[in-house]
């Protein structure tokens, strides 16, 4: 459609928002036969790597290996005929999760014990509005023995 100098929203409607729109020029732009198919297996793959890394994280590599292909099995039937907003979020919400599990999991990696200064950047806010968040970050740093700067 953009591809055709067609206007989203103008020309056409759909109630799926823009960027479906410009992940479909992309895929037209790399081959506008297979392109789509191509955008929609990269995703997949970060999905599938990602996911088997979660899985990694609590259990050994056979069994993630196998979580991994069960869950990703059953979406075949979901994602069969392609092109759903739903299988470009996943590989994002993957990534975040993992960041997430990593970061409670491991929190030497994204904490420097030498100088104190974290290699996360975090959203500050005011930690004297919420004293109860307070009291739980200082004895959770206290007791990793972090300091609270």
């Amino acid at each position: 459609m953009i591809a055709e100098g067609q206007v989203p929203y103008l020309d056409t409607f759909d109630h799926k928002g823009l960027l479906i729109y410009i992940i479909n020029y992309i895929g037209y732009l790399i081959s506008p036969n297979r392109g789509l198919w191509f955008l929609e297996l990269l995703f997949m793959f970060v999905s599938v790597l990602f996911s088997y890394k979660i899985a990694r994280k609590f259990v050994s590599k056979p069994l993630s290996l196998l979580i991994t292909l069960i869950a990703f099995a059953s979406l075949y039937v979901y994602f069969g005929a392609g092109n759903y907003v739903e299988e470009y979020a996943l590989p994002f919400q993957l990534v975040a999760l993992y960041i997430f599990f990593d970061f409670f999991l491991s929190p030497q990696k994204y904490m420097s014990s030498g100088n104190y200064k974290p290699k996360l950047i975090v959203i500050h806010q005011k930690l004297d509005e919420y004293p109860s968040i307070e009291k739980t970050l200082k004895a959770f740093l206290k007791n990793n023995n972090y300091k609270l700067v």
